[in-house]
């Protein structure tokens, strides 16, 4: 028996976060910075989580109808796709906010690296 969406975000999410909490605790004590200054970066990080739990959920239950092999193999692509670049922005935008990125850097780094990111996963279809 598979658990509900809102089962499994309220079982999981909890875990993931308090998980990410104590880096952030750890982030903090190593780079001297207060509770402010991280919460934007930890909203961040989390956001990718909130992104892929669903999407997960939903391919799951596709899986579970029968679903053909090449529409998961989308599916899981894209989801896959959909979390790297939400990773990807909460890294450029945490290394901004905390100041360890300079912002005119960042911007022309995110850009190469989405870029190829998309250019590999093209490459893989």
């Amino acid at each position: 028996m598979r658990l509900s969406l809102w089962a499994w975000l309220l079982w999981s999410l909890p875990i993931y976060l308090v998980l990410e909490v104590a880096l952030f605790l750890i982030i903090g004590l190593g780079f001297k910075r207060t509770v402010g200054e991280l919460v934007g970066p930890y909203l961040a990080f989390a956001a990718p989580a909130l992104i892929m739990m669903p999407l997960v959920w939903l391919l799951r239950m596709w899986e579970g109808q029968g679903a053909s092999p090449k529409r998961l193999a989308r599916g899981w692509g894209l989801c896959v796709v959909l979390f790297g670049v939400a990773v990807q922005i909460a890294t450029f935008y945490s290394g901004i906010k905390l100041r360890l990125i300079d912002p005119d850097d960042a911007i022309g780094g995110f850009i190469t690296v989405f870029l190829l990111g998309v250019q590999e996963e093209a490459r893989l279809y």
